[in-house]
């Protein structure tokens, strides 16, 4: 560790707790305009700051429930995306799951963004005793070590770390903008190939050129094991689609 630096815990310099049980029934979202984050928001930033919740509550959703601070760090505590190690920071006020820790440094001990590196840092997977079920408890959160050094170091290397996340980030921006355009252009001359035919080209149907067959209707009992050939129905194969899309 190095000189001025300091081992402490997570609970030591920053409030730890758990977001709110959502609110049941339609009526508390309709109109809504105050934020609701839940896992599925987090997982949509991975990490960074978070501005928008896909559910708003309105007046009557809000009633009872615990407002969080802009700053306040969300930690997925339980469920599968506890997981996925997506650490977020809220750059508003707003209100939050219980499926969700939620992490206030003392700016008096920590940079609040020098917590949200030092989160990132932290897999779950050494933190959860049975992976069957993911499943963080606060007091263990709050137990996690950390070594700190003093709040203008914290400062200086936030600094540095802010600079080359947006970095990243423009780069990434960047790739993706080539990336589409790539797919744009390509798609261009593909669509001019087959619509500006040259001297020589014949239109036929497709039937003359291929043929269709049907697949084989297997039914359940049907003996296949000992043939090494896996069968999977229809609806399994769109649930595996649907879940690599997310």
């Amino acid at each position: 560790m190095k000189a001025g630096w300091q081992q402490t815990t997570l609970g030591a310099v920053a409030q730890v707790g758990a977001g709110n049980s959502a609110p049941q029934g339609e009526a508390l979202f309709s109109d809504g305009v105050y934020p609701f984050f839940r896992t599925s928001d987090a997982g949509r930033i991975r990490f960074g700051d978070i501005t928008e919740s896909t559910d708003k509550l309105n007046e009557k959703g809000i009633e009872g429930l615990r407002k969080f601070p802009a700053g306040t760090i969300l930690f997925p505590k339980s469920g599968a995306s506890t997981f996925l190690n997506h650490r977020v920071m809220m750059a508003v006020d707003g209100y939050v799951s219980s499926h969700l820790a939620t992490i206030v440094g003392d700016e008096s001990k920590v940079d609040r963004r020098f917590l949200l590196y030092f989160l990132g840092t932290v897999s779950a997977q050494d933190l959860v005793q049975d992976h069957a079920y993911p499943s963080l408890n606060l007091p263990l959160i709050s137990g996690i070590p950390i070594f700190l050094p003093p709040l203008p170091e914290q400062h200086r290397i936030v600094a540095i770390l802010d600079e080359a996340f947006n970095g990243i980030a423009t780069a990434r921006a960047n790739a993706e903008k080539n990336l589409q355009n790539a797919r744009a252009l390509f798609e261009s001359y593909l669509q001019s190939v087959f619509t500006e035919r040259g001297e020589g080209w014949e239109e036929k149907p497709l039937g003359e050129l291929c043929d269709f067959l049907n697949g084989f209707a297997f039914k359940s009992s049907d003996a296949v094991a000992d043939s090494g050939i896996q069968l999977e129905p229809v609806q399994n194969l769109l649930s595996k689609r649907a879940r690599n899309a997310r």
